[in-house]
This record gives C-alpha cells, structure tokens and sequence, in this order.
C-alpha cells in the first residue's frame, strides 16, 4: 500500500523473480514516479502499479498472500476500516505487514513531540498509533496471529498479522 517512490516495489519485485507485484498509491505524483522507476518491470509483466485509495482497493477479493505497507499507514484515512480493506484481498492464511518509523512511544515521539503533537493533530493529517493500538487495530479488522517486531535503538517497528482461515467480514 502506498508504491510512493517505487523503491520498495522493485525490491519486491527482485526477491520475488516468479511473483508478480502490484503497487497503488493514492498519489497521481506518487505513480507517475513509481511507474518511471520500474519502467523495465512493468514491460516485463512483473509489475502493475495503480492509482487507489488504499479504502477502495481495485482488486478481486483473496486476491494476495502479501501485502505490505511501508511508511504509508499514517496517511490511511481510517486505519482499522483500512485494514479490513486489505483483509478483503488477502487470500486465507495471507498476510500484512506495516512497517515504520514514527510511532507513538517510539524514539522519534521522544526526540521530535513537537512534530508528532502537530501531525497527528492536523498539521500534517498524519496517525501515528503506537505499537499496542496497532494489536488492537488488527483484531478489530478481523486479523489473527500479530506478530510485533520493534528495535528500539534504531527506530523502527514491523507488524505482522495474518487473515484467518475462514474471514469474519464485518
């Protein structure tokens, strides 16, 4: 979620050689980028990048067995709806993974509260759960199995859910 740049689209797309990789952005910049950088990709079949709203994916349900987001869930305009989004095209036993640097208890909120008091409360528009309120958000999305990875000395944080067998739509 979130092809920003298209970095993260063509590591993908290199560690997973038989895969193919789909990038969105709700961005028309953010595609036009993405689409640039993984120009040879994209000829090659491998990759399709799309502009969507990450609350209206363009795609079939069960459609994937992963689906990451990095640095793009502050800007999710409901997080737990958002989620239960992603839920829909993951196919059953697929998986989530969010990753991140700027977080509600991390090092950033203590070096930068300013920035992140201004962001989260329209400034920027940016939500920047912690770690704790991302489990509760997977669980009221329909997720199961959350796995937190969080080093602290660098900053970073990884989530990791996974859709259950059977979804529970809302």
């Amino acid at each position: 979620m979130g092809c920003g740049g298209g970095k993260t689209v063509q590591k993908l797309a290199h560690l997973a050689p038989d895969g193919r990789v789909f990038g969105i952005d709700n961005s028309e910049k953010s595609v036009q980028v993405s689409k640039k950088i993984n120009h040879q990709l994209i000829q090659e079949g491998r990759v399709e990048i799309r502009q969507s709203p990450v609350s209206q994916l363009p795609f079939s349900d069960n459609t994937f067995n992963l689906v990451t987001a990095v640095e793009t869930h502050y800007f999710w305009p409901h997080p737990v709806n958002d989620m239960h989004e992603i839920l829909r095209v993951l196919k059953p036993g697929g998986n989530l993974l969010i990753t991140g640097e700027v977080y509600k208890g991390g090092n950033y909120e203590m070096k930068n509260p300013k920035f992140l008091k201004m962001a989260t409360r329209g400034g920027v528009n940016m939500t920047c759960p912690g770690v704790e309120d991302f489990n509760i958000m997977f669980v009221q999305a329909g997720y199961t199995n959350v796995s937190v990875f969080e080093e602290i000395g660098k900053n970073i944080f990884a989530l990791k859910a996974t859709s259950v067998a059977i979804k529970n739509y809302l």
